[in-house]
């Protein structure tokens, strides 16, 4: 007995979902997507990165950005114009990306620490404080002026700390491992107030803040917006190791010593001050056990008496070392929250050429907020959607914002020779570098077929499976591309060549219907007949057969596909194998997904 029973997808808006086997997934889901993005339901290639030619007038600048070591990245606003600030091996630069000239804002005040692995960096109104830790704090204004901040009586400024936050006209610092202090408040008249921290000194009750031991180091301090309240006015949110506090710092300071201002909130840890992401009045950050979100784990807390997992669908990209986390960025990007992962220890060289410890990333874990909207689904509930891994210039730091009135968002990336490239990522679809296609992969659910021919159809997951054809609805296709697929029988780790899609859609044809330069659809294309000569080592069956399928499909290039489909015979498990195990070892290796480099 034998019937032809079919498998496949219609859409993905529901993203990846590592967390679960792979024949658990949801019908709307994919197991892992590299490169590739889900919006709107589609499968499409991920926007590209475009290296930005790194000019200076400044004497070996270039060089020293080049094979540095890196230490932080921040956006940075002065006026109507927006800078990246980013430090390299004790060197602050101020770069105007669009402009494409770059400042070194050490230059006057003095190179800064070169071994600390990463400096802090805050904006107070138009000012951008830069501190080491252990050197007098560096004070930018503007892409031309800097200088080093005063810490002589009685003109002293901004004192020596680490982390910091500009909130509610005052800037605060983290000057201990668990305490901070807060400077004087902003007065439009006299504009280097908000660097002074006079009030610390003689107004009653003042001093340090310092928080709960159980909560471990500060690790983070920032804002946060409060809609749901009368005035808005959010509190400073300090986090920690272990959990954070809030402070309600918009009282009069003159009240602060009786009202209670602190609040112990709980919750995970916070790993990196660069991995704290305000996403409306919530905040997303990088905690010990991946992304966390503050509300989320508030209302929780509060009503479910549970806590989400929100890293079970990235589960397999989760599996770093912890100690990396302290060195993760995040940032907000096109309705996407992006996040580097993976991490690993590389060189760079010190200011005197020696190697010193850097790290990077394998990629960026991009979470989409809008897989699908519109005015339709306003007042209904809109989940995100993982897109999967981002590959390609092994990330260090992000920076986003508006830049020249757009948003932007750009890379601080280490390639394998040690060589530190700046990159824009962009929106829409094209390559790597203008002229490299970017290599991507989307391994499907564990399908277990349908048998559409019975009275009552339903799954047969009970029954031996041999591929008989496939198709692949693209919505739009680029130049020349080669779609392969391959089939991973029974979760045995090896995917196998099944067949290949060879597309050619020119940009420049201009018959009807097509017009000049305007992608291609390629509606229900079959792939051609699969291959039947390779045999699955470890069940010792042919590997197009099996009662579970799970597919990749891949690419190099520009693709959109919103429908997948397969069909196989169906029959009851064959007498004996197809292949001969006698002699051969049941390993096989799994696949590479982080070797895409664009500086390869």
């Amino acid at each position: 007995m034998s019937a032809q029973v079919y498998d496949g997808f219609t859409s993905l808006v529901g993203g990846m979902n590592s967390g679960v086997k792979n024949t658990d997934i949801q019908h709307n889901q994919f197991a892992r997507g590299i490169n590739i993005t889900c919006r709107d339901g589609e499968i499409g290639t991920r926007p590209p990165f475009l290296e930005i030619e790194l000019e200076s007038e400044v004497e070996g600048a270039v060089e020293k950005i080049q094979r540095g070591k890196f230490q932080g990245m921040y956006t940075y606003q002065y006026g109507t114009d927006t800078y990246i600030a980013f430090a390299i091996s004790g060197s602050v630069y101020i770069m105007d990306p669009v402009a494409g000239t770059i400042a070194d804002a050490t230059a006057v005040p003095g190179l800064m620490s070169e071994t600390v692995d990463r400096m802090h960096f805050c904006q107070a109104e138009q000012y951008l404080v830069v501190q080491d830790g252990t050197n007098g704090p560096m004070i930018v204004e503007g892409p031309a002026a800097s200088r080093k901040a005063v810490q002589a009586a009685p003109d002293s400024e901004v004192p020596t700390g680490t982390i910091m936050a500009y909130c509610h006209g005052r800037l605060f610092i983290k000057t201990t491992d668990r305490g901070f202090i807060a400077g004087d408040i902003n007065k439009p008249n006299s504009a280097t107030d908000v660097l002074r921290f006079r009030e610390t000194e003689y107004l009653a009750g003042g001093g340090a803040f310092f928080t709960p031991a159980n909560l471990g180091n500060i690790t983070a301090m920032t804002w946060a917006q409060a809609y749901g309240t009368a005035t808005g006015q959010g509190p400073l949110v300090v986090m920690c190791e272990w959990g954070w506090c809030s402070y309600a710092v918009y009282h009069p300071r003159l009240d602060w010593q009786d009202v209670s201002i602190m609040k112990i909130e709980g919750g995970t840890g916070c790993a990196t001050e660069y991995g704290v992401t305000r996403m409306n009045e919530d905040l997303l950050f990088v905690g010990w056990n991946g992304l966390e979100d503050m509300a989320l784990i508030s209302s929780e807390a509060a009503t479910a008496h549970r806590m989400t997992n929100l890293n079970t669908e990235v589960e397999y990209f989760a599996e770093t070392e912890v100690s990396y986390r302290r060195f993760s960025c995040a940032a907000r990007f096109d309705n996407r929250l992006l996040y580097t992962a993976i991490g690993e220890t590389v060189d760079a060289e010190d200011n005197s050429g020696d190697p010193i410890d850097d790290y990077r990333y394998a990629g960026l874990v991009a979470l989409d907020f809008i897989p699908r909207d519109g005015i339709s689904s306003l007042g209904k509930t809109k989940l995100p959607a993982y897109d999967g891994l981002w590959t390609g210039v092994h990330p260090m730091g992000l920076a986003s914002g508006i830049f020249n009135y757009d948003e932007h968002c750009y890379v601080l990336g280490k390639d394998d020779d040690g060589v530190n490239h700046l990159y824009r990522l962009m929106k829409e679809q094209g390559h790597d570098k203008e002229t490299i296609p970017i290599e991507c992969a989307l391994y499907t659910r564990g399908m277990p077929f349908v048998d559409y021919e019975s009275d009552n159809p339903r799954p047969i997951p009970y029954m031996e499976k041999k591929l008989y054809d496939g198709h692949l609805w693209i919505s739009e296709s680029q130049e020349e591309l080669d779609i392969m697929l391959s089939v991973c029988p029974d979760f045995s780790v090896v995917f196998h060549d099944l067949s290949t899609i060879q597309i050619t859609a020119p940009m420049t044809l201009t018959v009807h219907p097509f017009t000049d330069g305007y992608p291609q659809p390629r509606p229900k294309e079959k792939w051609p007949a699969f291959m039947e000569t390779s045999c699955e080592m470890v069940t010792g069956r042919a590997a197009n057969t099996g009662f579970h399928l799970q597919f990749c499909i891949s690419w190099a290039g520009i693709l959109k596909f919103h429908r997948f489909d397969i069909s196989a015979k169906a029959h009851m498990e064959a007498p004996r194998p197809d292949c001969d195990r006698r002699n051969v070892v049941l390993t096989g290796p799994a696949p590479d997904d982080y070797s895409y480099d664009v500086e390869a």
